[in-house]
């Protein structure tokens, strides 16, 4: 009898020491998570991507002469000729004149206005199978210069992610405030940007206790962040996350394993911000992509 009794206290013990195995996700939240993945690909390749982005100029007031001579102010890829052309920026406004024909709404043009500061709409300047418009950043009006045969559009998107972990899917409060703030966040640049949130984000992780301050888009939030694999495993200026705006009390469910790259770790042309310091997680978030190296050409 006391054989018996000895034997179940040992199980006993073993069960209560024995290391807990990690949740093993479902076969339909991996396979939700894989086609998450695929439409990831398939958004960074399309025309509309990041991975064909070329080139990236900002413009000063007054002219600002562009070609692939070195001696213009913009320079752009050998593809172009010596001395293309002239983006005249006054007032906010920008004209472009060009020494060859280019294309705008298929239409063929040497001069058109092609940033209008009282609407913010820019039209697609088309030579060959370079794209570009201007963007504006905080007041700083740039061009954004794409190929639409970019080298790196021709070699297989391998970004690495961690495995899937159930554990890193979790429920979190959304606690409004009784006023709209605003969040300061900055870019790559250095351009100051000030965004509105109408609330704050608060969960456990790891028996820890964290916050976020997403930004209001709509019904759904943006949450720009880092954490502890942030420069380590992950890219070293934090990374981004979507979460659907709750309804009637609901939960926000934030999927850490769909938290992904800013533009900038595929590219130097693009105007990534930088996670403010409300939302640096001291915790390492091991979901998600992890850092992306292209390829130099």
């Amino acid at each position: 009898m006391n054989d018996v009794r000895s034997l179940f206290l040992l199980l006993v013990f073993m069960a209560c020491t024995t290391p807990q195995q990690p949740a093993r996700p479902g076969k339909a939240a991996l396979a939700q998570w894989e086609n998450w993945k695929t439409q990831r690909v398939e958004e960074l390749i399309s025309p509309d991507g990041f991975l064909n982005l070329a080139g990236l100029f900002w413009l000063d007031e007054g002219e600002n002469a562009f070609g692939s001579d070195s001696g213009n102010a913009l320079i752009f890829p050998p593809d172009f000729p010596p001395t293309t052309g002239v983006f005249r920026v006054e007032n906010g406004n920008v004209t472009m004149k060009a020494n060859t024909e280019l294309l705008i709404d298929s239409m063929a043009v040497t001069e058109a206005v092609v940033f209008d500061p009282s609407t913010g709409k820019s039209p697609v300047v088309a030579w060959k199978d370079f794209r570009w418009f201007v963007i504006e950043r905080a007041g700083n009006l740039g061009i954004r210069l794409k190929n639409l045969a970019h080298p790196l559009l021709s070699h297989p998107l391998d970004i690495p992610y961690f495995p899937y972990h159930p554990d890193w899917v979790v429920e979190a409060d959304y606690v409004p405030y009784p006023i709209a703030r605003k969040l300061h966040i900055e870019n790559v640049f250095g351009h100051q940007f000030e965004m509105e949130i109408s609330g704050q984000l608060r969960f456990a992780a790891g028996g820890q206790s964290f916050t976020l301050e997403p930004i209001d888009e709509g019904d759904k939030f943006f949450i720009i962040f880092s954490d502890g694999t942030s420069a380590m495993e992950t890219y070293g200026s934090g990374r981004y996350l979507y979460a659907k705006r709750p309804k009637n009390g609901e939960k926000v469910i934030l999927d850490f394993n769909t938290a992904y790259n800013p533009p900038c770790a595929f590219t130097d042309f693009a105007t990534c911000f930088i996670p403010p310091p409300e939302n640096r997680l001291d915790v390492r978030v091991e979901a998600g992509e992890k850092d992306f190296h292209p390829p130099h050409f």
